[in-house]
């Protein structure tokens, strides 16, 4: 569904599953695969290596062996806006993006690449409102969303509406 300042991917995950502490990747992966019919496995799990640490290139790697045209990007060195319109245009043009958001600074404003590693989280946008100024990361048959309302500081809002 498109409206100006607004995408909302028709293509969704089969299901949505409870995610615990661990495989967000595999979860992912899976809500991705299962949106273009292609998912083949009941468990999550399934789809990563090691307790659940997956890369950006081993998600690529594990789209594309169901035949998806998946690529791995960094957007670290550019600008928040900049990051905002790439993701929206690969979101307006129907596709799922695949972020890994977290960060490894710590209270002091230091960086922490172990903490930044350790705590970083994927999970997939299936949409975003500029009026609300959200993404949209989950969106249900009966139009129960939620949401992300800002990727610096992610912050998941249930019932955040169309």
């Amino acid at each position: 569904m498109k409206i100006k300042g607004k995408v909302i991917l028709k293509r969704k995950p089969a299901e949505y599953l409870r995610q615990g502490l661990l495989y967000c990747g595999g979860y992912v992966v899976k809500g991705i695969l299962s949106a273009f019919g292609k998912d083949d496995r009941k468990n999550p799990e399934e789809y990563v290596p090691f307790h659940s640490i997956a890369t950006s290139n081993f998600i690529v790697r594990k789209l594309k062996e169901y035949g998806l045209n998946a690529r791995a990007e960094s957007a670290s060195n550019l600008e928040d806006g900049k990051r905002l319109r790439i993701l929206k245009n690969h979101l307006r043009k129907g596709f799922p993006v695949i972020l890994r958001i977290g960060n490894g600074y710590m209270g002091n404003g230091r960086f922490n690449t172990l903490k930044a590693l350790i705590f970083g989280h994927w999970i997939s946008v299936w949409g975003f409102s500029d009026n609300k100024k959200v993404f949209y990361v989950k969106i249900l048959e009966n139009h129960a969303l939620q949401c992300v309302e800002n990727l610096e500081h992610p912050k998941i809002q249930t019932n955040c509406g169309l």
